[in-house]
């Protein structure tokens, strides 16, 4: 099943242009929105795997403050692609931390090379949370004292079991030098 790809450009013949392409490359594009609400609203109800989103927008939102809500709410990584590339500007998407970022005008090449980058990475990132919730489950629930340590020596992660031998909170120890 291809990918679902959500566009999010105000100007329509660049949101038509980025269909095409998309398209012509296997994905799925399952909406072109051209505002930062309507790209929050159509993420909500279509669940993309990915958005292209223009950071300046016109409206309320910029393309900015929408990318940082839907990965927040919605946990769907966002590419962006933006004529924009000033100091100012890239520290603001900084924040939102994309998938990708791709300077108009752009080469067919560079747009799916950022797609395939940020959808992997994406991916990646799913397993590793996956993994890192199995992994602390796991020391919860094992009957021996577990304290882990960075290689500086500072307490990293306590369980239940080493809470109640130490007589320490997790809290109140993370964070401490375990001498």
């Amino acid at each position: 099943m291809p990918k679902k790809i959500l566009i999010v450009d105000d100007e329509s013949i660049v949101a038509q242009d980025i269909q095409k392409r998309l398209k012509e490359m296997g994905y799925a594009v399952c909406g072109v929105v051209f505002s930062g609400e309507e790209a929050i609203e159509k993420a909500a109800a279509v669940r993309p795997d990915l958005v292209l989103m223009d950071i300046m927008l016109k409206g309320r939102l910029d393309g900015v403050e929408a990318a940082k809500q839907i990965y927040e709410r919605l946990n769907v990584p966002v590419v962006y692609l933006t004529a924009y590339s000033d100091n100012h500007t890239l520290k603001r998407a900084e924040i939102t931390q994309p998938f990708g970022y791709i300077l108009k005008p752009f080469e067919e090449r560079e747009l799916h090379v950022a797609v395939q980058m940020a959808l992997y990475k994406h991916k990646m990132e799913k397993q590793l949370r996956e993994s890192e919730q199995w992994f602390a489950t796991t020391l919860r629930c094992i009957s021996d004292g577990v304290i882990t340590v960075d290689q500086n020596g500072f307490i990293t992660f306590m369980n239940s079991v080493a809470e109640g031998l130490t007589g320490w909170k997790q809290q109140e120890a993370l964070g401490q030098n375990v001498a």
